[in-house]
């Protein structure tokens, strides 16, 4: 079984899409249209929300943590006037907070998605047995992401969950695409090789 077969239905749920692009948008914000600028959190709040909860495991902590990202994307986008990749961008702004608050608190810890605590942005049509598999599969990537480098649980993270490419979790993680891909093949038979031993070897 692939390390992506196995979380591939614990990821969160896709942004919406709008007609404006992500330049005409930036455009509009450095602009002084603030409207635009509701535009993109409401296009990339899931996505923000969805990784900062993972990384801080507290969904008080993760709405706080994801309306101070927007603040501070909003006061920086005029700061840099190159093109930017606003999702990339974004999950950097959250990366860059969320480690830098865990590594004060020396608490970095895993927690999957559970639709019943964030209902309100994204609404689950599972029956009660595909309910109760879905969170024994949550249970078991918890345990084996918990026992993960941070850093390679990280890089995971972004490319299975959030699915960017490799040049953006590069630029996330302040890395070389190559980097990326090594990290992402130790992290994947990192994944493989805990998953075996704590999972498939006890049956």
């Amino acid at each position: 079984m692939s390390t992506t077969n196995i979380i591939e239905n614990q990821r969160g749920s896709p942004a919406n899409q709008t007609n404006l692009e992500e330049t005409e948008l930036v455009g509009k914000i450095r602009n002084g249209d603030v409207d635009s600028f509701a535009i993109v959190y409401e296009r990339y709040l899931p996505q923000v929300y969805s990784l900062t909860y993972r990384l801080l495991g507290n969904s008080d902590d993760a709405f706080d943590m994801t309306q101070e990202v927007f603040t501070k994307a909003f006061k920086a986008i005029n700061k840099d006037c190159s093109e930017i990749n606003l999702s990339a961008w974004l999950y950097r702004i959250a990366y860059n907070a969320c480690m830098d608050l865990l590594r004060r608190k020396k608490r970095i810890s895993w927690v999957p998605w559970d639709n019943t605590i964030h209902s309100n942005l994204n609404r689950s049509k599972d029956e009660p047995e595909q309910i109760y598999i879905g969170q024994q599969t949550r249970n078991q990537v918890r345990v084996v992401l918990n026992k993960m480098k941070t850093h390679h649980r990280m890089c995971l993270v972004l490319r299975e969950y959030m699915n960017l490419s490799y040049d953006e979790i590069a630029a996330i993680m302040s890395i070389s695409p190559s980097a990326v891909k090594s990290m992402l093949f130790r992290a994947r038979e990192q994944f493989r090789l805990h998953y075996q031993t704590l999972f498939l070897m006890a049956v």
